[in-house]
Parts: structure tokens; C-alpha cells; sequence
């Protein structure tokens, strides 16, 4: 039976005015959130066997998006800590040392992504002007390098497992698309059906939608009037949808043993957690019918799910 893990921290119910998004460590011991219970914002590390948990970077503007390296090593951050309203992004240690700060411009470095061999940091940053674009900077320091120069709008990023490329989503409205980016910066759109909406994730939470070998990517699309989860064989183009409905799907998330892919499914506001088998088959719910769940991630092991 699939394990089902709820993450909300008891002692936080009534005491956090704000909580960020969360990852789980690769080795599925540890757990990083962001955390705002009124005074500051923190990066919290929990023992998911203790369930203690510590602070592990505190600062009273905001800390958001926390990623694990590959390795578990260090975690990822994004952070206005001069206070300018302008995020750049932070490498912490997770047994806590120096922070080092990766980005360092007047403007917003923001989401950042871990490449799968931990040794660069996909960002979205609006350095170039109005538009955010996807750039990629070495964990180990030095300038970014812009990928992206579209006009549209950049909202989600996410590597492919070989390293190679990203893909992201852009567009505005009935014109949205996914594309595909090389380190190199060559580009080209792979879901971009006409007059319709088509995205990676639908922002309500961390964009996973590569299966693990990187040969296919799982996409939302309202191509069929309502929002469904479709699949896309990278070197074919070939597209199935694997779950369609009236209700609007968003954040299709690939299990680590690429057998399930997880999905949030909105019934009159009502958002409730799914997975379904890579085939289409065997739809099973994880979150219970009334409520709003969001921020999926999976556990490492592939046998259950963290939501908030």
C-alpha cells in the first residue's frame, strides 16, 4: 500500500503566518522548509526520523525556495538579505558554515534548480529587463550565462536528468508553451498546441516532470478545453494524455522509479492529490476529497508523497 505523508509540523499549525516550499534531502532522512512565524523568515532542517528539526538560516526578509544538491550536501535558497526587494541566490551548508551567495546583481535571481550532477544552478532572473529569462551560473562561482532570449514570460524551470538541457515553460495565456533549452542556448518549443494553454507545472508548487531516464516529460495542456496531463516522447514528439476530466489538473510530478506520476486535481476549489500509472491506469487518490493540497514532492523511494 502507498505510504501517504502529510507535512505540516503540529507545533507550526498555529504559529506560522507563512510556510515556503520544502524539499526532501536524496537520501530521504532530512527535510528543508522556509518558515515565517511573524518575526523572521527561516530555513528550517528536520530529522524526518526524530521528526526535531533546527534552524538553519535565519534572516528577517524573505528565504524561499529551498533545494537539496544531488549530493545532500547543501541546500539551495533564494533571498533579499540587504533588504532591496531584489533576490539573489544562496548555497547553505547543510551542516551549517559560511553561506555562499552565487548571484550578485541589482535584480532578481530567483528559483533556483540544482543540475542533476550538482554541479551548476538554473535560475530565473529578469537581469536582461522586464522579462525573466533562464540562466545557469557554476555552484563554484563566476558569471551567469543567460540560456533564454524570448519576449515571453519564463515561469518554470526544470533539468532534464542527463544534465544537458532545461525545460521551461513561457507565453502569455492561449499562446503559452514548454520548451526545451541547451547549455549552449539553442532552443525550440515541444508542447505548443494552438490557441491553448501549456505549461510543466501550474504553480502550485516545484515543477518534476521528467521521467527518470529523461526520454519523456510530463506536461499540463488545455488543449481539450480542460486543464489535463499530458506525456511527450522527447525523441518522437509523439503526445498521450494519461488523465483527462473536467476538472482542471496542474504539477505533474514524475515518481523517482518512473512507474507513477503524482497531480494536483482541482474539483470546485477543492484540490486534491493523485497519482496515476504512467500508462493512464490505476488513478488513486492521496489527499483526502475536501481541501487544498499543493507543494507535492516525492519521497526518494517512490512509496509516498509530501504535500502541504
Amino acid at each position: 500500500m502507498q505510504r501517504k505523508v502529510t507535512f505540516t509540523p503540529r507545533r507550526f499549525l498555529k504559529k506560522v503566518w507563512q510556510l515556503g516550499n520544502f524539499d526532501v534531502s536524496p537520501d530521504g532522512r532530512l527535510l528543508a522548509f522556509a518558515a515565517n512565524k511573524g518575526d523572521q523568515w527561516s530555513v528550517y532542517l528536520m530529522d524526518l526520523r526524530t521528526k526535531k528539526d533546527r534552524i538553519l538560516l535565519q534572516s528577517e526578509q524573505s528565504v524561499l525556495n529551498p533545494e537539496f544538491s544531488p549530493d545532500g550536501r547543501w541546500i539551495a535558497v533564494q533571498s533579499d538579505f540587504e533588504g532591496d526587494e531584489n533576490y539573489n541566490i544562496y548555497l547553505v551548508p547543510v551542516r551549517g558554515a559560511h553561506v555562499q551567495k552565487i548571484t550578485d546583481t541589482p535584480f532578481d535571481s530567483a528559483f533556483p534548480r540544482w543540475s542533476p550532477d550538482g554541479t551548476k544552478i538554473a535560475f530565473l532572473s529578469n537581469r536582461d529587463g522586464d522579462r525573466d529569462n533562464v540562466f545557469v551560473v557554476d555552484t563554484s562561482g563566476g558569471d551567469a550565462r543567460q540560456l533564454t532570449n524570448v519576449d515571453d514570460i519564463v515561469g518554470e524551470i526544470a533539468w532534464r536528468p542527463d544534465g544537458q538541457s532545461v525545460a521551461f515553460c513561457a507565453g502569455v495565456g492561449l499562446l503559452d508553451y514548454v520548451g526545451l533549452v541547451d547549455l549552449a542556448g539553442h532552443m525550440e518549443k515541444i508542447v505548443a498546441f494552438p490557441d491553448s494553454e501549456n505549461a510543466i507545472g501550474g504553480d502550485l508548487g516545484r515543477p518534476r516532470p521528467w521521467s527518470p531516464d529523461g526520454r519523456e516529460l510530463a506536461f499540463v495542456s488545455n488543449v481539450h478545453d480542460h486543464v489535463d496531463i499530458g506525456v511527450l516522447d522527447i525523441k518522437t514528439k509523439k503526445v498521450r494524455f494519461v488523465v483527462q476530466s473536467r476538472w482542471d489538473k496542474a504539477m505533474p510530478l514524475w515518481a523517482p522509479d518512473g512507474k507513477r506520476i503524482a497531480f494536483l486535481e482541482n474539483r470546485d476549489g477543492n484540490v486534491q492529490l493523485k497519482t496515476v500509472s504512467r500508462d493512464g491506469k490505476g488513478s488513486r487518490a492521496v489527499s483526502p476529497a475536501k481541501g487544498s493540497a499543493s507543494r507535492a514532492v516525492w519521497t526518494p523511494d517512490a512509496k509516498g508523497l509530501f504535500y502541504q
